[in-house]
């Protein structure tokens, strides 16, 4: 059971282990190439079904082709919904395609490691081999790339720029920074992110709790947000609509989440970690994080982090084999698969030539 009210030591404050709505796109941009943190705010349309209408269990054709994503509760879903967005089956929800890979709030053992494919962005960078279980990081952004992908510990926050992706999805990116951005998170302000562009999501409180001090935003790619969305309203509460928008910044940073590609923000919070534009990988940031203030209704917040650790989208592997990957580039990821595949081929020369005899 995750838990983070408290402030803990040094290495660990604020720290976890454990639609119908009006969804805000950040970052407008033209196309996909890298560019300067910083933009403005758009709404997207959205759909207006019913609150309960999208959680029942999926009932179709059974000869429908089916797959079933890892971790799920053994149901399945048609390929026709396999990639669109929010769909809910058993306990999960697709959530749209993640790079190379579909995604899923119910897949919880991620991708195997490998590099982004061509022509995908970073093509080349490692990706992948990290599941739920490394799903926290901190408040301090930077947090949670785990798995070999970053030299500092998973607590602790730092740039981004250069790193590889343990769960495909790229680090959030911050507007209102030059240059490279936050930590260098400028090198992710791009409309082609896995999941969408960066949006968010003013969470309206349930029944009894106070919104001014409890005003929760959701921040990241819109898919997750659209996904997601569809556990926290049965599991915490939470109202379909989002409420008024805030100003962003990295200093409200409540807890970061999936190798900071997502994040919990709260208004009026400050987490006082540093403001810096740096690059440098050498930096690592286990500045303290704030407690948050009292006036917070921790039973809510904990459902909040709770929902957010178990069922924030994945990617998973298409057991019907529908991912395709580079070739190269997944032998290069795969260097046993590599070796087995010259033996094979060194085989059947020998074999061709034993037949010809």
């Amino acid at each position: 059971m995750p838990i983070i009210a408290r402030k803990d030591k040094d290495d660990s404050p604020l720290s976890a282990k454990g639609v119908e709505f009006t969804l805000l796109s950040i970052f407008p941009r033209k196309g996909g190439g890298s560019a300067r943190a910083g933009g403005s705010v758009h709404s997207i349309p959205s759909s207006s079904s019913g609150r309960s209408s999208s959680h029942g269990v999926y009932s179709g054709s059974s000869s429908s082709p089916r797959f079933i994503p890892p971790g799920s509760s053994g149901r399945s879903i048609p390929y026709a919904s396999r990639s669109s967005v929010g769909y809910c089956y058993g306990n999960g929800c697709t959530a749209g395609r993640v790079g190379s890979y579909n995604a899923a709030t119910s897949a919880n053992a991620g991708v195997p490691r490998g590099l982004v494919p061509a022509p995908l962005a970073f093509q080349g960078r490692p990706q992948g081999g990290v599941g739920r279980s490394d799903i926290y990081g901190t408040a301090r952004y930077g947090s949670g790339i785990t798995g070999g992908y970053s030299p500092r510990p998973s607590y602790a926050g730092g740039t981004t720029a250069g790193y590889g992706f343990p769960f495909v999805y790229w680090p959030v990116s911050w507007p209102g920074y030059p240059d490279a951005g936050y930590y260098g998170s400028g090198a992710y302000n791009r409309t082609d992110r896995p999941g969408g562009a960066i949006s968010v999501h003013v969470l309206g409180v349930p029944p009894g709790v106070n919104q001014t001090s409890n005003n929760f935003m959701l921040y990241g790619d819109a898919n997750s947000n659209t996904a997601i969305l569809k556990h926290l309203v049965p599991n915490c509460n939470v109202t379909w609509n989002s409420q008024p928008l805030f100003g962003v910044n990295p200093r409200q940073a409540v807890q970061y989440y999936r190798g900071s590609s997502y994040v919990l923000l709260l208004q009026g919070y400050n987490n006082s970690q540093p403001d810096s534009y740096t690059t440098n990988n050498a930096t690592v940031i286990t500045t303290p994080v704030t407690p948050l203030p009292s006036t917070v209704n921790m039973t809510y917040f904990n459902c909040l982090n709770r929902t957010l650790g178990m069922d924030l989208p994945l990617p998973y592997e298409d057991s019907a084999g529908t991912v395709v990957k580079n070739a190269a580039l997944g032998m290069a990821g795969e260097p046993m698969m590599a070796l087995q595949t010259a033996w094979v081929a060194i085989l059947l020369v020998v074999l061709v030539q034993l037949l010809g005899r």
